[in-house]
């Protein structure tokens, strides 16, 4: 790892400022600071403090300036001249983290505490107040949340410790002063001596406060941070993209940013004058890391860019005439090949954009189009929460409402899980997650996620006073709690235990020891024993899954179909509650737990999940026309077809012809659709993974004759949800399909087996129900034969 300043690298000198000239500011550096007397130190901070009221007087003329002075006095009578180890005097840093929370337009009070953020709170309750005191508190707690335990790695390290700050602190300020001492503590390499060690300090930046910052929508924060934690973990690396960099713009930083500046102006007044709604506007040279991610996945054309949001998508493709009148008119040359339409066609992530890529004396600009909800995509990756509203929340005091929005949709989506994240008397944290968002874990539930379940004898929580109250064994843990756990010396668990649990850990623990097949308790956490069967369970299941894919592909090679993607689709949750379990972490954690050859457990699973899987193999719709081709085999039950052609309805799926057929494996179908948006067809095949689950499915038993009615038919005009009409008609009386056929040309047949022993009064209200198609222009004639 590279130990040293990061100023010295290029990095931007503006987030080191404290002030005016003479106040350490952006041509000195640290340099300059390390050399200052105790005198100037003073002097250079009350500087810095006139300054600092001046920037905030600029966004907020009515904000509570005798707080800020108050935390100015504070901060100097506690600190003085005091530095940090390595000579940088700690209140530098302190104006450091308030000028950056100042720059994202905080209230005073968020200020006021980046000020003296590492004074003890009983010191500031009686000079700053209660809510000051309460962000500091809240700050501390949240530098517990360091990394996960050793049964994570990497990227579920960071997961893990994003996931728990975010559902223990619910104060959005909170995070942005932890985020903004990361920042500059970072940058200035200012590390307190029981700070974590400097390299896991910015790996924990770079992997869980860069991605933080980047969901709430501070960009360039993230981007900067990002950069900053990438130099000091790989400085050698960083070296080269740099040059890399430099080599493509051809100029000065400054030089290129002021060009990309014009270029926006102009398109933003062009489209302004077409009618084109500008809702915002950026322009960005591409960070160090990800020109890094761009030259792994060898695309590192677009290093200059620049980004309109409009207000609806039909506006998006409007403006694509007017930036490429201006880029042209300045020289600009069109990249054809570089153009993309993610809207019509969204990457697999949800993804949608325009691009637009230009070329000039060797230099490539991409120009994006988007609208608002397409740019939280991008940044948030889930549309779940977009223009996010909780009339039952309090509004946080900041100025960036979209910050507010994405905070709680990414909180909401969390609490929605019913994560719930608990410390032990140790410090140690643990995550429980229930069985199912309803249902809250309990002290039981923490005592078996901590290896204490099986001697459990009591426990205690940590009150605010910090007294210890005890605690029932069923009561819920809340998050952030801090639980102590009494244990006998042997294994007392019972049968009437298994009423106290709602997490897969505990019950299925408490299951194998009253069958005697519970291992000993040892350092595992329940997570471990879910992700464990995970990883065992996923190679029985890709076993399965290729041995099942070569059934649709025997069928294509016969029908000399080629370029077709297959795959296998199925519910873990339904076969959760086929198995009697209460979720897809149960079927993991029943694999995890199984001692020694897990083969028997996993082929169980497979076995239960053999009449519930869906085969498909499809192309995926064309960008201009939305035309698919789709291959299905779905497991024979009762009804199947109608289940099947409701989701082709329901997903606004225009079915250009059908065949279906029954056949060994079950029910096939070939089909040519064409698809309303790609969003339609993958939520189709989402769909398919729960057709099993449809409440219109008979039992396999249900009994029907040998003999068959065959059906052919006539109909006006193809449009959605035609095949799924007759099927239900059909249905109607207590018909089943066999075969279909509905050509594109506006004509199909169907054959169906009859109830047994229903025949005549069956054919009669066949008839009945096909008259009512009939009059409803449905179809335009029909012909009843026997099979």
């Amino acid at each position: 790892m590279t130990n040293f300043n990061a100023i010295n690298r290029g990095m931007p000198p503006h987030r080191l400022f404290l002030g005016p000239p003479g106040a350490g500011g952006s041509g000195g550096g640290r340099s300059i600071t390390k050399r200052l007397s105790p005198k100037d130190i003073i002097f250079v901070a009350q500087s810095s403090r006139d300054f600092l009221i001046r920037k905030i007087r600029g966004f907020n003329p009515k904000a509570d300036f005798n707080l800020i002075e108050k935390a100015f006095k504070l901060m100097l009578d506690y600190h003085g001249t005091k530095t940090f180890p390595d000579g940088e005097p700690i209140v530098f840093h302190q104006i450091r983290v308030a000028n950056l929370l100042a720059d994202w337009k905080l209230d005073m009070e968020t200020i006021s505490a980046g000020l003296v953020h590492n004074i003890p709170s009983e010191i500031m309750e009686t000079n700053l107040g209660k809510k000051v005191v309460d962000l500091v508190r809240g700050k501390k707690n949240l530098e517990k949340f360091t990394f996960a335990p050793h049964t994570h790695k990497g990227k579920e390290q960071q997961e893990f410790c994003l996931n728990a700050m975010l559902i223990v602190e619910p104060n959005l300020n909170v995070h942005l002063l932890e985020a903004a001492d990361v920042f500059q503590t970072i940058l200035t390499s200012s590390f307190e001596e029981e700070k974590l060690t400097e390299e896991k300090y910015v790996q924990r930046a770079y992997g869980v406060i860069v991605p933080f910052l980047k969901y709430i929508g501070y960009e360039e924060a993230s981007r900067e941070l990002q950069d900053i934690a990438f130099l000091i973990l790989n400085g050698e690396e960083y070296d080269m993209i740099k040059r890399f960099i430099d080599s493509r713009i051809k100029r000065s930083l400054s030089e290129t940013e002021k060009e990309l500046k014009e270029i926006e102006n102009q398109l933003i007044s062009e489209l302004n004058k077409e009618g084109i709604t500008v809702t915002r506007s950026k322009t960005r040279i591409k960070s160090v890391v990800g020109t890094r991610d761009k030259i792994e996945k060898r695309e590192v054309k677009d290093i200059e860019g620049i980004r309109i949001i409009t207000d609806t998508e039909e506006n998006c493709y409007r403006s694509m005439d007017t930036n490429r009148a201006v880029l042209k008119s300045l020289g600009w040359t069109e990249d054809i090949d570089g153009f993309r339409n993610y809207i019509a066609k969204p990457k697999e992530n949800g993804y949608q954009s325009l691009h637009l890529k230009f070329t000039k004396d060797g230099r490539y600009l991409e120009v994006q189009v988007r609208t608002e909800e397409m740019d939280f995509v991008a940044e948030v990756g889930s549309a779940a929460h977009w223009k996010y509203k909780d009339p039952d929340t309090p509004t946080i005091d900041i100025a960036d409402p979209t910050a507010v929005s994405r905070f709680k949709g990414l909180r909401e989506d969390l609490l929605n899980k019913g994560l719930v994240y608990v410390y032990d008397e140790n410090g140690k944290i643990y995550e429980l997650t229930p069985d199912s968002p309803s249902s809250h874990p309990t002290i039981l539930d923490f005592a078996f996620a901590a290896n204490q379940g099986l001697q459990f004898a009591g426990a205690q929580i940590l009150l605010p006073n910090g007294n210890w109250r005890d605690i029932a064994i069923g009561e819920s843990v809340d998050n952030g709690s801090t639980i102590r756990i009494m244990t006998t010396k042997q294994d007392v668990t019972t049968r009437e235990r298994l009423k106290f649990t709602n997490t897969s850990l505990a019950r299925i623990t408490i299951q194998k020891y009253l069958k005697g097949e519970a291992e000993p308790e040892r350092e595992r956490t329940g997570r471990e024993f879910i992700d464990s069967g995970k990883r065992e369970l996923d190679t029985g299941l890709d076993k399965f899954r290729k041995s099942e894919v070569q059934k649709l592909s025997r069928i294509l090679r016969e029908l000399k179909e080629k370029d077709v993607k297959i795959d296998v689709l199925f519910s873990l949750e339904g076969l959760a509650k086929k198995m009697g379990l209460r979720s897809e972490d149960d079927i993991y954690m029943k694999v995890g737990l199984t001692n020694g050859n897990k083969d028997d457990t996993i082929k169980e699973i497979i076995g239960a999940l053999s009449d519930s899987y869906t085969i498909v193999g499809y192309r995926e719709p064309e960008i201009k026309s939305g035309k698919a081709n789709l291959w299905l085999i779905v497991k024979y039950k009762p009804q199947i077809f109608k289940v099947v052609a409701n989701l082709f309805k329901e997903n606004s799926i225009n079915l250009q012809s059908i065949h279906s057929e029954r056949i060994e494996e079950g029910l096939f179908f070939k089909c040519e659709m064409i698809f309303g948006s790609q969003d339609y067809f993958n939520n189709f095949l989402i769909s398919l993974e729960n057709v099993y689950a449809d409440p219109d499915l008979v039992p396999i038993s249900h009994r029907f004759s040998d003999k068959t009615v065959t059906v052919k038919f006539e109909v006006k005009r193809n449009r959605i949800g035609i095949a799924a009409e007759i099927a239900e008609r059909m249905s109607a009386v207590g018909a089943d399909f066999i075969n279909v056929d509905i050509g594109p040309l506006k004509s199909g047949s169907f054959e169906i087996k009859i109830p047994f022993g229903r025949r005549e009064k069956v054919e009669g209200r066949l008839k009945e129900e096909l008259e009512g198609l009939k009059v409803r222009k449905v179809i335009t004639k029909f012909r009843i034969s026997p099979s």
